[in-house]
C-alpha cells in the first residue's frame, strides 16, 4: 500500500487490487485514505478459488511483500495465470523466481526497493507478457499437484522398498 502510494501521483494509470481480508485491510485503508487513491483499489476481500483466475490474469504484475514463506501458493496461482511477479528476495520465492525470466527480486522489507521494482515493470510493460509465460512454463512444469502427486507417490512406494 505504501509503494502505490508512492508512485499513485506520478502513474495515474497505475490500480491495485488487494485480495483478502488479512489483519493489515484496516491499516491498509487508512494509508489509501486520500479519495483518489482509494477509488483506484479494488478491495474484493476474499474470494473463491475459482474467481482467482480472473482476477490474477486482470492484473499486470503480481506483487508480494511477505517476509516470510514457504512456497507462496498465490504465487504459484499468478504464474499459472501468466503473470510476472515481483516479490521480496527470500527463499521461497528464489525457488521460483528467476530474476528477469518469470519476475523480480526486491530486497525484503526495503520499500524503495519496492517502488523501483515496480517502477521498472511499468517500463518494461511491453515485454511483461513474456515473462509471464516463462512463469506459467515453470509452474506447469514444477507446481503440477497431480503429476507431483504421483511421482511422490512414486519416491514413498520406492522409499518403503528400501531396507
Amino acid at each position: 500500500a505504501r509503494a502505490f502510494e508512492k508512485l499513485a501521483f506520478r502513474y495515474p494509470e497505475l490500480r491495485l487490487i488487494m485480495l483478502g481480508n488479512g489483519s493489515q485491510a484496516p491499516l491498509i485503508r487508512k494509508i489509501l485514505g486520500d479519495r483518489t487513491l482509494i477509488e483506484r483499489v479494488h478491495f474484493p476481500g476474499l474470494v473463491n478459488q475459482a474467481q482467482l483466475p480472473a482476477y490474477y490474469r486482470s492484473a499486470d504484475l503480481y506483487i508480494s511483500a511477505s517476509h516470510s514463506d514457504g512456497s507462496s501458493i498465490s504465487l504459484l496461482e499468478a504464474m499459472a495465470c501468466g503473470r510476472p511477479a515481483l516479490v521480496s528476495d527470500i527463499p521461497g520465492n528464489r525457488e521460483w523466481i528467476q530474476p528477469g525470466v518469470q519476475g523480480w527480486w526486491f530486497e525484503d522489507g526495503n520499500l524503495d526497493a519496492l517502488v523501483q521494482g515496480i517502477e521498472s515493470a511499468l517500463a518494461l510493460r511491453e515485454s511483461l507478457p513474456g515473462v509471464g509465460a516463462h512463469g506459467r512454463q515453470l509452474a506447469e512444469q514444477r507446481a503440477n499437484w497431480e503429476m507431483n502427486s504421483k511421482l511422490l507417490n512414486q519416491a514413498y512406494q520406492l522409499a518403503l522398498l528400501k531396507p
